[in-house]
């Protein structure tokens, strides 16, 4: 692809799922905030902290409030509020609150509708957004396979990823194996500043509705296909993307920050390279008929092999020198396959063979299996 392409695409702005503000205040602010906005709160202990939460306000696509008082004990407790935000509520979208996000439409107004929301909740400073900080943002983009096989089937390529220096793979304590395992219906990685998951939907909800918590039970259906990719970045990289940027706090929210896409493709090409997921006999006769020399086909062939047999394309996986891996993407890229493949009964169960790299959908490049998706586009940012 034309390297200016490329970068105008990697420069799209992504959409936000949920977002967390906070600021520091007085004693007098926190203790006046706390008798105008806790009626019901659920608090929590400990010997540096304490916490009081309320979900009261959803309905205003206000999720969760929190009060923190930072050493309690001491002569000079510090207090913080944070105000964890659906901003598809919060701009008057009522319907379809699990599986879809804020209208790019809307991302523009984001932070003045913010400021106004809480200003006028807070009845406090009517410059809201300059008197603290973003503490995470989850920016986020959709993809609907045309059926729940297609996309389970995708997850189980993507979770074949080879895992970037310096992140790891969240597990969680398995109750019947008696130890810590991936996540069943997602693959999520995370380092100090951010994490990535990327996750099937309907399952979760599936989960929350048998716990009588889905208001919806039509978003069962509004889910179906659906692969979810979200960034997670914290305070220490949205700093990060301001500096880059070079954009303001509030600008973090706007569309004005494009650096969480450019995050994004990196990542998706560390971990799956840049071409296709085919068949393992496919991709195994575009090696043997390509003009490579008989040397680097071998090595090519071995990866196959080594990550078919394992199951990944990361090396504690695969037990691959890492050195032999990182020599031969560049020739699987070049190709356009990815050393992940899809064996013939995992092709059967969707009726498909070929799966486009997450990079090209994230890219705009193609729509091959999807029926719906919210990637943006940076045109349709300019446009709106």
């Amino acid at each position: 692809m034309n390297q200016v392409l490329l970068q105008q695409e990697n420069n799209a702005a992504m959409a936000i799922h949920t977002f967390t503000y906070g600021f520091r205040v007085s004693s007098e602010t926190y203790f006046a905030l706390f008798d105008l906005l806790i009626k019901k709160r659920a608090a929590h202990k400990t010997d540096y902290f304490v916490k009081y939460t309320t979900t009261d306000y959803r309905s205003l696509g206000i999720n969760r409030i929190a009060f923190t008082t930072y050493d309690p004990q001491s002569y000079n407790p510090v207090y913080y509020i944070n105000f964890t935000i659906n901003p598809r509520i919060l701009t008057g979208e009522y319907t379809k609150l699990y599986t879809r996000i804020i209208e790019k439409a809307n991302l523009k107004k984001l932070p003045i509708t913010v400021s106004s929301v809480l200003t006028k909740l807070c009845n406090i400073s009517e410059n809201i957004l300059n008197d603290g900080k973003f503490r995470r943002i989850d920016y986020c983009c959709n993809l609907w396979f045309y059926d729940q096989e297609t996309a389970e089937i995708y997850l189980y390529l993507l979770k074949q990823a080879k895992i970037p220096h310096r992140f790891k793979v969240k597990k969680y304590y398995n109750q019947k194996q008696k130890r810590s395992t991936p996540e069943t219906f997602a693959i999520t990685i995370s380092c100090k500043s951010y994490e990535l998951s990327i996750y099937l939907k309907y399952p979760q909800l599936q989960i929350k509705n048998a716990q009588g918590y889905l208001d919806d039970p039509q978003e069962l259906n509004n889910a179906l296909g659906q692969l979810r990719i979200e960034l997670r970045e914290q305070r220490t990289k949205l700093l990060s993307d301001k500096k880059k940027c070079h954009c303001t706090e509030s600008e973090l929210l706007d569309g004005t920050n494009t650096r969480p896409r450019e995050t994004l493709c990196k990542l998706l090409k560390q971990m799956y390279g840049a071409g296709d997921f085919l068949l393992y006999s496919d991709a195994r006769e575009q090696i043997a008929n390509s003009r490579y020399s008989k040397g680097v086909k071998r090595k090519m062939l071995n990866v196959l092999c080594a990550v078919k047999k394992r199951h990944g394309l990361d090396s504690q996986k695969n037990h691959l020198d890492p050195d032999i891996l990182s020599g031969a993407m560049p020739y699987f890229n070049e190709l356009d396959i990815s050393p992940i493949t899809l064996s013939e009964k995992k092709a059967k169960y969707c009726s498909e063979e070929v799966f486009p790299n997450p990079l090209k959908y994230i890219q705009g490049e193609t729509m091959d299996l999807l029926a719906d998706t919210d990637v943006l586009q940076v045109d349709q940012l300019d446009n709106d």
